[in-house]
């Protein structure tokens, strides 16, 4: 069952096998490899709902929280990474949570990805230029290709107009081609969710226990 939950953000802004790469020592770390990829659980906090220097996105709901998540990643076949492959996923209460914000660090500060919306939209040049957001529907959301049978999907349309003309959508996220950089996914989970069993994945596979 997937649900689309109808909170407006404003903008300020299938079988896995785990493959060993020759020469590479992972022992003593948080670091796994996957699809030609090394990703490392750095850490997990809350995060303000309303100003992250890293986060484009105000989430205004009592019944929400914001949290960031930090992770180091490294393309072994330096090619592009599907950052639209990660999801938090709470086991528990049978809820995966789509990113609602995703910045990376290639060298010194962080850049947002830049947002790809579901739907065409006529937003003007300042969403398209300035916000970075940007229809290219050639460019698979892959978040859609992982099923998890009887978990509900939250995904929270961004408010991308105005108070008097509304304009909302669904994103997601260009994937980047960086060799080595650090990501912070930005998620808004359910503050009622009860004894959450929160974890870190990449396509169905399980990158960390998130604890907060």
């Amino acid at each position: 069952m997937k649900i689309k939950l109808s909170i407006a953000l404003i903008f300020t802004t299938t079988l896995f096998i785990f493959g060993q790469v020759k020469n590479r020592d992972l022992s003593g770390s948080n670091a796994i490899e996957k699809d030609s990829l090394t990703i490392e659980f750095l850490k997990a906090k809350k995060v303000s709902s309303t100003f992250n220097l890293n986060s484009s996105s105000k989430l205004k709901s009592k019944l929400l929280k914001k949290i960031s998540i930090k992770c180091k990643i490294e393309s072994l076949n330096k090619t592009e990474v599907d950052i639209n492959k990660f999801s938090l996923v709470d086991h528990k209460n049978k809820l995966r949570y789509r990113p609602m914000d995703i910045s990376y660090q290639p060298a010194m500060g962080y850049m947002a990805y830049l947002k790809l919306l579901k739907t065409d939209l006529d937003l003007g040049d300042y969403y398209k230029m300035q916000a970075g957001i940007a229809y290219v529907p050639e460019i698979e959301d892959s978040f859609d290709k992982y099923i998890f049978d009887g978990y509900t999907t939250v995904e929270l349309p961004a408010n991308l107009g105005t108070k008097k003309y509304p304009k909302t959508a669904v994103i997601y996220f260009k994937p980047h081609k960086f060799n080595k950089f650090k990501t912070l996914f930005f998620f808004a989970i359910q503050k009622d969710a009860e004894n959450p069993d929160l974890k870190l994945h990449y396509g169905d596979e399980i990158i960390a226990q998130i604890s907060i």
